[in-house]
């Protein structure tokens, strides 16, 4: 595999199921383990859990160096594809995770086993279950040791060729509630929870025009979105028991420990709130050594995204400088024939060879 180039190892990566759930790494785990010694480097692969994976390489070197990250999972292949998967057409690569995230994935690679010069320390980090619970990325967060010498991140996410430098926060929250069952001819013996979520509900969307008035300058305004509900079992039974979930984006502006507080609060008197995900919302200085050599060689544009990626994790419990760059448009991923153009491939393959060397040389 020494001589494979950057779009037929994406190819290749595209050919290897590694979709989440069910979560299962290991193939393509041991597949890019394989490649990268055979252009002469030494990874090791880091068990999770079963069938789930890490690859991780590190080139000891002077302080101030940079990781290299992406994820080799993706979300399900789902039905109704025009393409089988990995088929090269029209100058595209057709596949699940082509663009999220194994175009960029592979062009990160490729570049990287090109560079000759190494003086600082490169950390390959490749994560599992990026797409779900972020198993991988918080189990390697854990031995800090294996960042000594890191002082920036490159994550290969689609992003267009534009530099993601913040993102928001996520609060995932559950809200419980708790009534008496009754016969629904009699509903004024019972106490119905639903309609105890309902209260809890006009509340939230009151709050959701609310916090419309708070913006930040990359990222505009936090959100509110009521995605799940349970409760009752049929029309004629009083409902004891609702619950519904709520996702919270925070914009670095806030805090999200009062934001907690303030959800929680608009349960008062009616319900419990439990929190289910909480992520803290990131924001870089544009002044980033990273940031200013990826502008520097691509022109490229910073920006902002209301989505969330594994660069907040590493930046606040490891202080890593960590950027989004990658080729592939967002908009294309998770989607019935996902697909990236092979010229963003190449393109991808020689950019990030002269970010890495601008850094580590």
């Amino acid at each position: 595999m020494r001589h494979l180039d950057a779009v037929e190892l994406a190819k290749q990566l595209v050919e290897i199921n590694s979709e989440n759930p069910p979560g299962n790494e290991k193939d393509i785990s041991y597949f890019i383990r394989d490649y990268l010694r055979d252009n002469g480097f030494s990874p090791k692969i880091v068990r999770i859990q079963r069938n789930r994976y890490n690859l991780v390489l590190k080139l000891k070197g002077d302080r101030d160096g940079i990781m290299l990250n992406g994820h080799m999972d993706t979300v399900p292949i789902g039905d109704d594809w025009s393409y089988n998967q990995g088929e090269i057409k029209n100058g595209r690569l057709y596949g699940r995770g082509a663009v999220d995230m194994k175009g960029g994935l592979a062009a990160l690679l490729s570049a990287f086993t090109k560079v000759k010069e190494i003086n600082k320390t490169v950390l390959v980090l490749l994560t599992s279950d990026e797409e779900v619970n972020f198993l991988g990325a918080r189990a390697a967060v854990k031995n800090r040791s294996l960042f000594n010498g890191v002082k920036y991140g490159l994550i290969a996410e689609p992003t267009n060729f534009k530099i993601q430098i913040a993102q928001k926060g996520i609060l995932e929250l559950r809200y419980k509630f708790f009534g008496k069952s009754a016969h629904g001819s009699m509903p004024q013996l019972g106490t119905n929870a639903i309609l105890k979520a309902n209260r809890v509900m006009n509340r939230l969307n009151k709050y959701a025009e609310e916090i419309k008035k708070r913006k930040s300058a990359i990222l505009g305004a936090p959100t509110i979105n009521i995605g799940r509900i349970l409760g009752g079992t049929k029309a004629n039974v009083v409902p004891d028991y609702c619950e519904f979930d709520v996702d919270r984006r925070i914009i670095p502006e806030e805090d999200i420990k009062s934001v907690e507080m303030e959800m929680k609060n608009l349960a008062s008197g009616l319900g419990d709130v439990d929190c289910i995900i909480r992520r803290n919302p990131m924001f870089l200085d544009r002044n980033v050594k990273l940031i200013r050599v990826i502008k520097q060689i691509t022109g490229a544009k910073e920006f902002g995204t209301s989505g969330y990626t594994e660069a907040e994790l590493y930046y606040t419990e490891l202080g890593i400088k960590a950027v989004a760059f990658g080729p592939g448009d967002e908009r294309m991923s998770h989607v019935v024939n996902e697909n990236i153009p092979i010229r963003d491939i190449k393109k991808a393959e020689g950019l990030y060879k002269r970010i890495i060397e601008a850094i580590i040389a």
